[in-house]
């Protein structure tokens, strides 16, 4: 087993080193502490293995598959494709950030409004990746998956219907 620091862990899952200890002390990644410089004299290190597989891959230095955008849903990629093309427009106007940022909630609803820190997030996931990377994929982990055991469904049914 391959044991990491939490900054190498970070890096792998490009998160912040606060979301690895929060993740390992909600027993998602497999965690221990070892003797070494740190808070009390120890410090955490996380298993490789209990990483999610694109992290896994990049510590291997394996190229990662592109992700079928296909698998999203139309809302998803719809979002997507908006957020793009907002970062296209921002880098075809030649205005400094807070011009285009006045400039495009002067011109659009305001639930469409954006802020500087919100077009730099986009602008980075954008040139790290491409459109994949600005899909909203928070929720949606479980969808299609029955969380209801059938007998649980069976006695709930035979009590209350």
């Amino acid at each position: 087993m391959t044991w990491l620091t939490v900054k190498e862990a970070a890096s792998l899952c490009s998160v912040t080193d606060s979301a690895i200890k929060k993740a390992a002390q909600q027993n998602r990644y497999q965690s221990r502490y070892v003797k070494g410089k740190g808070r009390g004299g120890k410090q955490l290190r996380i298993a490789l293995e209990s990483l999610p597989e694109k992290a896994q891959a990049r510590y291997r230095g394996e190229e990662l598959p592109h992700e079928d955008i296909l698998q999203y849903t139309g809302k998803q990629r719809e979002e997507a494709d908006a957020k793009a093309w907002v970062v296209e427009q921002y880098h075809q106007s030649g205005l400094s950030p807070v011009g285009f940022v006045s400039w495009f909630n002067a011109s659009n609803p305001p639930e469409d409004a954006i802020s500087e820190s919100k077009l730099f997030r986009w602008q980075r996931k954008y040139q790290e990746k491409d459109v994949t990377a600005l899909i909203d994929q928070r929720g949606g982990h479980n969808r299609g998956k029955d969380t209801i055991p059938p007998e649980a469904w069976e006695l709930f049914y035979s009590l209350y219907m």
